[in-house]
């Protein structure tokens, strides 16, 4: 009994020092916010021991031991395989270099005279905080998971029920023993987790001391951008008939390798950071060339080959197309990108472009662009020298004049062929030349930096310029070999090529000319001061009487208000028949489910725009009353319209395709829309009805459940004419024809007897509403023919005229009226 208590008494005190350890120890490595956890689970716990205060079973221990164990097992499996702090060692020393090459050149005063520079770096120092923003937040977050899972542990630990030892001996010792194979367990969780603990410290400490190093820094990039726009107009040289070469820090030549050494070494820290974005590119290119390989395989397989000759860059070689969208739209994908790099881009877009359409061209044309490519080259190289040299000085003088005289021989060709060359390409050149002109002089007298930016966006200009122009042929060719490719389809059947050919040019042609304003504008370096500013003055607030707005909430709303409407006129093209120039009775079952869609699309994105533009919901409530107010007194057969329209989808009364009667007008339904429908007659002309007309007059619908058409025919015979011979051949006629139903069967009758023949009601059916009109006419010519066959005669109208003789005496008294 006393070894049992001593036992006891042991165990309890061991078990209290070993839990005011383990919480020793926590209070030293967690934070306030694990410390806040750590108590409010102690305080659970202590809530728990009094429950099982008088639970003393054996059974109940064990349990607890096996919960204890169990969360022991889970700690020591994450703390294996959790948070992987071997690869964040890897990368952190080497945006650690990063930093402090950034930090390093930055003390160099050459480089704040590159405002593009400058701009690379920000982004540089961005993405890299971006990175150990992100790295922080994973710390964090394992941290506090291992925070959570201890407290859990000690929660049970510190159970009051461990305490209660059973009073057998024997139980007592296997559950002491138990109770060791736990306490090791224990001990190992614990010299994992403190190692780990100190790990990720570690860590957290120096990617907050690299967080505040890339702060720092992105502020001081920041103030320098702000006061190198404020100095650019400023003369920064001499003139240049007074510059020397004394005054310039390093040659051209010595300028070349050192701004080629950065350039690359930037170029492949860049590289490292934007992966997504060449994925991404990867993939706009990669879709593109497998959309115009197999769709021009596909026609080759259907023996289409005489359809590819209209085509002058897909015709023969896919790859090409997809290298030149690579190298064309990769510069907009990326955020800032280094200089060097984008010239390099851009350098293979020319090659490809060369490649492409060089036997287009005329010979003259030929020799102007690779001038063109010569200028691109140097401009480019140009462009990404840091240091300024007097030769450099010389050599953009000496190729600005060259520039100038090459547009001027080009102004000298013949009208350019807008399918060949860019719609605008004598703009641009004149464009070209006058930017030469102003960096001329801006270098002569100068204004270096601005000379290097104007000859390098002329040079930009004419090559993208022609380049976009490829590219939008090729856009345009590729739809051509969708529509060639599918023409089985139900969309692309509707589609004809040359019917949107010409809108399609246009919207692609607003859409490159964007995109070399933007080009533009990048080689200007005054993209990014526009942007902000455009976006400062998007977001300005706006105040009319109590509602505030901004620029962006506008445009937000109208933009998400014209994409619904697109996407709703979009569904009326491809399944509705408004391509369709004459009526026809091929019914659309998808009519009114394409009314229910455009209506809802159209409906969600009303919601969608004023969500977006952040339109508050009580105001717009005030708006819903006031337009509730407009329908009661001038709005009534607009919202009349609109429900019909809505009742037309639900109730299906005629369908696109039908054949309806509505007062005196009759025609097939040509389109169901919102507020009116479009009812094509035979005639040719379409008629515009309000859908309220359909609702509140009788709507007749010939072929609402089949297309089925009864025919009357009035035919007479002579008087004499054998009527059942004449019947016979009547029946013969109309039964040898297949367009003629039998069922219902058909009648002969005889109709009356008229003033020079016996009339017959000749009724029967059709099953093809479109042929019934060429179907009477075929009866009437067969019938024609075999009443001829069989010697039955078709009268005339005769009328029998009497003449009667007068008298001599009654002559006599008329003579002298006549």
């Amino acid at each position: 009994m006393f070894f049992r208590k001593g036992l006891s008494l042991c165990v309890a005190i061991w078990m209290v020092l070993t839990s005011l350890y383990v919480q020793a120890q926590q209070i030293n490595t967690d934070s306030l916010e694990k410390r806040y956890h750590r108590d409010s689970i102690s305080a659970r716990a202590k809530d728990t021991g009094t429950i099982y205060l008088s639970d003393t079973s054996v059974t109940s221990l064990v349990v607890k031991l096996e919960e204890l164990t169990a969360a022991l097992n889970k700690v020591n499996s994450t703390l294996r395989r959790g948070f992987d702090t071997s690869a964040l060692a890897y990368e952190l020393p080497y945006y650690e270099k990063i930093i402090s090459l950034v930090d390093d050149n930055l003390d160099n005063d050459y480089n704040q005279y590159n405002l593009r520079n400058l701009y690379v770096t920000k982004t540089l120092l961005v993405q890299i905080e971006k990175k150990m923003k992100g790295w922080q937040t994973d710390l964090i977050q394992y941290s506090k998971k291992m925070s959570q899972i201890n407290a859990d542990i000690l929660a049970l630990a510190n159970d009051s029920s461990f305490r209660k030892m059973p009073e057998d001996t024997t139980l007592l010792f296997l559950y002491f023993q138990q109770y060791l194979e736990v306490s090791k367990k224990w001990n190992l969780t614990d010299s994992l987790h403190r190692v780990t603990l100190k790990k990720v410290g570690i860590l957290q400490n120096r990617i907050a001391k690299a967080y505040i190093n890339v702060s720092d820094l992105t502020d001081d990039v920041s103030y320098r951008i702000s006061n190198y726009k404020k100095i650019i107009w400023e003369k920064e040289e001499s003139p240049l008939w007074q510059a020397n070469s004394s005054e310039y820090r390093v040659s051209f030549f010595e300028s070349i390798s050192t701004s080629l050494v950065r350039s690359f070494r930037v170029l492949q820290f860049y590289y490292k950071l934007t992966w997504t974005q060449r994925m991404l590119n990867v993939v706009i290119a990669l879709v593109f060339f497998l959309w115009v390989f197999f769709n021009r395989r596909l026609i080759l397989t259907k023996g289409n080959k005489d359809s590819l000759d209209v085509l002058h860059y897909t015709g023969k070689r896919s790859w090409l197309p997809g290298l030149l969208v690579f190298f064309t739209v990769a510069p907009f994908l990326y955020q800032a990108p280094p200089a060097f790099y984008v010239e390099l881009l851009w350098f293979f877009m020319l090659i490809v472009a060369t490649v492409m359409s060089w036997k287009d061209w005329g010979a003259h044309f030929r020799k102007y662009w690779i001038a063109i490519l010569a200028l691109f080259l140097c401009f480019g190289l140009s462009n990404v020298l840091v240091q300024s040299s007097l030769g450099e000085r010389w050599v953009i003088f000496i190729l600005n004049i060259l520039a100038i005289v090459l547009g001027y021989f080009m102004l000298k060709l013949q009208p350019f062929d807008k399918v060949i060359y860019p719609k605008y390409m004598r703009e641009v050149i004149w464009l070209f030349m006058l930017t030469n002109v102003l960096a001329l002089f801006f270098n002569i007298y100068g204004r270096f930096t601005l000379a290097k930016f104007l000859s390098n966006s002329s040079i930009i200009g004419v090559s993208l310029a022609v380049s976009l122009h490829i590219l939008l042929e090729l856009v345009l060719e590729a739809l051509y070999l969708q529509l060639e490719a599918h023409k089985s389809w139900r969309v692309t059947s509707y589609l004809h090529y040359n019917e949107i050919k010409e809108k399609f040019r246009n919207f692609l042609l607003v859409g490159a000319i964007l995109f070399w304003f933007f080009a533009i504008m990048w080689s200007l370096n005054v993209f990014d001061t526009i942007l902000e500013k455009v976006t400062e003055l998007f977001n300005m607030p706006l105040e009319l009487g109590n509602i505030q707005f901004t620029i962006s909430n506008i445009l937000t709303f109208v933009i998400i208000i014209w994409i619904s409407t697109f996407l709703a006129r979009l569904l009326t093209y491809f399944f509705g028949t408004t391509d369709q120039q004459f009526a026809s009775t091929q019914k659309n079952k998808l009519g009114s489910w394409v009314l229910l869609l455009r209506m809802a699309i159209i409906g969600g994105g009303f919601l969608l725009a004023i969500g977006a533009a952040g339109i508050p919901t009580d105001k717009l409530t005030i708006v819903i009353g006031a337009l509730g107010v407009g329908i009661g007194f001038g709005m009534q057969n607009i919202v009349n319209n609109l429900v019909s329209g809505l009742i037309l989808a639900f109730e299906k009364p005629m369908q696109i395709g039908d054949v309806i009667e509505l007062g005196t007008r009759i025609g097939t339904v040509k389109e169901i829309g919102i507020r009116s429908s479009k009812i094509s007659t035979f005639e040719g002309s379409d008629i515009i009805v309000p859908n309220g007309e359909f609702i509140s007059q009788q709507l007749v619908n010939w072929t609402h459940n089949n297309s089925y058409r009864r025919i009357e025919l009035l035919i007479g015979v002579a008087y004499g004419t054998d009527l059942i011979k004449a019947t016979e051949g009547i029946k013969q006629v109309l039964e040898a024809n297949n367009d003629v139903m039998l069922h219902p069967p058909i009648s002969i009758l005889v109709h009356d007897f008229a003033d020079s023949a016996v009339n017959f009601r000749i009724l029967f059916w059709t099953n093809n509403y479109d042929r019934w009109t060429i179907l009477k006419s075929e009866i009437l010519k067969a019938v024609y023919q075999k009443f001829d066959e069989l010697g039955v005669n078709i009268p005339f109208p005769q009328r029998d005229l009497h003449i009667k003789s007068l008298s001599e005496e009654a002559g006599r008294i008329l003579k002298p009226n006549v």
